[in-house]
């Protein structure tokens, strides 16, 4: 069980940081924050944690003024995109009470940023097209500029995408192309063809171009289940982190941003929205296999946040036990939440968690995907019994 008192840290954690008008966004500052407690506030009963995040809301609505007509981060990651997600999320989910139709003066900023993703090929979550068009579909109560702009978009995605023998691919943007003069086809959640196929799949749901959608979508799904890695290349993963060549590059964490369980939440969203039964079956045995690793020469897992940490692997269990209701997923998130408190440290009443890179092994880090607003989130999950809806964020659900 998890101590209350590890939230109110977190948050003392996130509110003495100084206020960085530089990163509004989602994942990566005051959206990503604001998200948490919120969430904090639902699960605790605690409204004192609601103020702190409208208070943060507050501040970015503020510095979006102050950088009218047009602020300089456009991107879901860090910047506009996530920070609209986020009101509409929480505007949605009874959290704030907010008038949407403020926004509706970035539609022509949205509507040129995405016309220059197109051009280059920026198709993903974080910086692309998935990321910019996410709020736009999110909504539930689009204007009819909204909507056309968010046709345009689908539009946009399905054309990026490269038409292969076994289906349909995305070519890695230029800024993602770790091997230059190489084609390579990313296979996370965060960057590569799982998020295109849940974003569509999220669209055909809602009955957006379902005509031009479904040939891709069904096609993104078959390509991607034909890279499952054979007994013969004796890895705890299933699925490569990404194709270079033609050619897997077969090691891959057990993570969000990478990893065999974001494929799996990708085939349970699209399975369901299709009605196939066999993608939803193959889910299941992924998340399963997924189960059995633990040690880090299995997982690669070195810290706690959600991107490729601790908290993240259990939000995504927990996430698979809320849409299954099988046991063994909550065991599992709940031994993975638990690993979390072995990268965190208290000072001065507040919690903060490791986060680990080549060359950073810091604990100042506040926001959602690899800082203490994240960790807090993937424990609230833990902690609850009921489903939270947070974690569209990051296309788990």
């Amino acid at each position: 069980m998890i101590d209350p008192v590890v939230f109110r840290q977190i948050r003392n954690h996130i509110m003495e940081q100084p206020y960085d008008d530089s990163q509004l966004g989602l994942l990566q500052g005051t959206g990503g924050e604001a998200l948490f407690l919120f969430y904090a506030a639902k699960v605790l009963s605690e409204p004192s944690f609601a103020d702190d995040g409208a208070q943060l809301i507050g501040k970015a609505l503020d510095a979006l003024e102050r950088l009218s007509p047009e602020p300089r981060n456009f991107c879901y990651v860090s910047g506009l995109a996530g920070l609209t997600w986020t009101i509409n999320h929480l505007h949605r989910q009874e959290m704030l009470d907010f008038d949407l139709a403020e926004f509706s003066v970035f539609e022509t900023i949205s509507a040129k940023m995405m016309e220059e993703h197109f051009a280059e090929g920026y198709y993903d979550l974080t910086m692309g097209l998935v990321g910019q068009a996410y709020y736009f579909l999110d909504k539930t109560d689009r204007t009819f500029s909204e909507n056309k702009l968010l046709e345009n978009a689908v539009r946009m995605i399905c054309d990026l995408a490269k038409p292969l023998p076994g289906g349909f691919t995305w070519i890695d943007p230029p800024y993602e192309a770790q091997d230059k003069g190489k084609t390579t086809y990313n296979i996370g959640l965060a960057h590569g063809l799982p998020c295109s196929v849940v974003f569509l799949a999220k669209a055909y749901k809602a009955g957006i171009l379902r005509e031009k959608i479904k040939p891709v979508l069904e096609g993104a799904v078959h390509y991607i289940l034909s890279l499952r890695l054979g007994p013969e290349h004796q890895l705890p993963n299933l699925f490569p982190s990404r194709i270079v060549d033609g050619e897997p590059e077969a090691p891959s964490r057990l993570g969000w941003c990478y990893g065999d369980p974001g494929v799996a939440l990708m085939l349970l969203q699209a399975g369901r929205t299709l009605g196939n039964a066999g993608w939803e079956k193959t889910a299941g045995e992924i998340m399963l296999h997924c189960t059995k690793r633990r040690s880090y020469e299995e997982t690669r897992l070195v810290d706690a946040n959600l991107c490729h940490g601790v908290t993240g692997v259990s939000a995504m269990f927990k996430r698979y036990y809320w849409e299954t209701g099988e046991s063994l997923y909550k065991e599992h998130a709940n031994y993975w939440a638990e690993q979390a408190f072995r990268y965190a440290r208290c000072e001065n009443n507040r919690l903060m968690f490791a986060y680990k890179s080549m060359h950073d092994t810091g604990y100042t880090y506040t926001g959602l995907l690899e800082g203490s607003a994240g960790c807090g989130l993937g424990l609230l999950s833990a902690l609850s019994e009921t489903p939270l809806a947070w974690d569209e964020c990051m296309l788990m659900s």
